[in-house]
């Protein structure tokens, strides 16, 4: 694709890498895929900042290889975010009509006023998802635009992140020269990646397998009703590896990706040579493992996992209004066992999430990695087509704040 077609960048920072993927967007909502580039991060661990020279250094390497596919400068891109600090709250606000009818202005003010009375210490309101309307006496109504009454209500779901971690983030692109033009929570850009309109209509629960945290998502009658986390991922069964077999990192990787299945004690029994794998130690040729040695390591933390995960899900107490369907995003998904953990965990269908087709883009092993970028990509074409039922988020608050960290650089 030549480099002027290109107008919209899109960049999913997670612990261990960078996905980001640069695209032609167009007047009718449809896309083209022209860059797709995946990099080692650093200094990030579950959306926050840990060293900022190294978080730095891992966007300016991701940035400056783009610009050089692309022949020409990014100065804005649209990033996701996952991790700890992100909540779901849930408002209810409600105003008199004026004219006894429904207007657009009217929903939007019931909109903002729900807003403005919201207040959450430390948190900033990333998106807004309008659950239900009531009208009067009438309740669940979905769209109240031209019906007559004289009290309008609209019940809120809000999702938050921690606002130092958002300035945070913001002015380490900021000391790059880039704006943020959109934060999208991550698990919610996977959804938008990988569900399918039934799905989201009859109702899903999105799990999302990172390296230092799993989200979810719940979809009920097409809309995000709540997002949750728990601070474990994929970086977790790599140390359980390491530590149990005294091997680095990087080896227990290498060996869970190579022999790994989250199904302890399974059939495949056969013998591993950790020489062959920790290449860098004194370990004797005759040191081995069995794969289902291997497997029992894994599955004791996949378990936790997915436990935990379901316990956050049971809490949220609507299991009974959506299908019996899971669908799994995320580096972690791929590890063999896993769909069959969660189904037996949920009681539902489980898949794994492929990213719905977008011209350009190419899959491969790691097309699970990308998921959140094309979320990003799926977000803006939405908006290009001004979706009626598009969600909302605080775009003035990251153009703000952008604005202010280059003034005081």
């Amino acid at each position: 694709m030549k480099a002027n077609n290109i107008n919209f960048t899109a960049l999913d920072i997670g612990s261990s890498k960078i996905s980001i993927l640069a695209a032609q967007l167009y007047a009718s909502g449809d896309a083209r895929i022209g860059y797709q580039g995946l990099f080692h991060s650093s200094g990030i661990k579950a959306g926050v900042i840990k060293d900022y020279r190294q978080a730095e250094a891992s966007i300016v390497n991701a940035i400056y290889t783009l610009e050089n596919e692309i022949e020409r400068s990014i100065n804005t891109v649209s990033i996701s975010l996952s991790g700890i600090g992100i909540k779901s709250f849930y408002i209810y606000q409600k105003v008199r009509l004026l004219s006894g009818k429904v207007s657009k202005g009217d929903v939007q003010v019931l909109h903002e006023n729900a807003l403005e009375q919201f207040s959450s210490s430390g948190q900033t309101v990333i998106h807004y998802f309008p659950i239900e309307y009531t009208l009067d006496k009438n309740n669940s109504i979905l769209n109240p635009v031209g019906m007559f009454g004289d009290i309008l209500g609209c019940r809120l779901h809000v999702i938050t992140a921690d606002s130092s971690q958002i300035t945070n983030i913001l002015n380490c692109f900021a000391k790059c020269n880039i704006s943020i033009k959109e934060i999208v929570v991550g698990v919610y850009a996977s959804s938008l990646a990988v569900l399918t309109e039934d799905e989201k209509s009859l109702g899903s629960v999105v799990i999302d397998f990172g390296s230092s945290t799993t989200s979810f998502a719940i979809f009920v009658s097409g809309e995000l009703v709540y997002t949750g986390f728990i601070p474990f991922g994929g970086d977790n069964i790599t140390s359980d590896i390491a530590r149990i077999l005294s091997i680095s990192i990087p080896a227990a990787e290498k060996l869970k990706v190579l022999y790994g299945s989250a199904m302890g004690g399974g059939a495949d029994d056969g013998v591993i040579n950790l020489s062959e794998i920790e290449t860098s130690g004194n370990y004797d040729d005759e040191l081995q493992i069995t794969a289902s040695d291997l497997s029992m390591i894994i599955s004791a933390r996949v378990e936790e996992i997915v436990e935990l995960v379901k316990a956050e899900y049971d809490k949220v107490g609507i299991d009974h209004l959506i299908a019996r369907r899971v669908i799994l995003t995320g580096g972690g998904s791929l590890l063999r066992g896993m769909k069959e953990i969660v189904a037996n965990n949920f009681k539902k269908q489980v898949r794994i999430g492929n990213p719905l087709n977008i011209p350009g883009f190419v899959y491969d092993h790691s097309t699970p990695s990308y998921c959140s970028s094309i979320g990003l990509i799926k977000y803006e074409m939405i908006k290009q087509k001004k979706h009626s039922g598009f969600v909302q988020t605080s775009t003035n608050f990251f153009e703000k704040i952008t604005s202010w960290l280059k003034d005081g650089s």
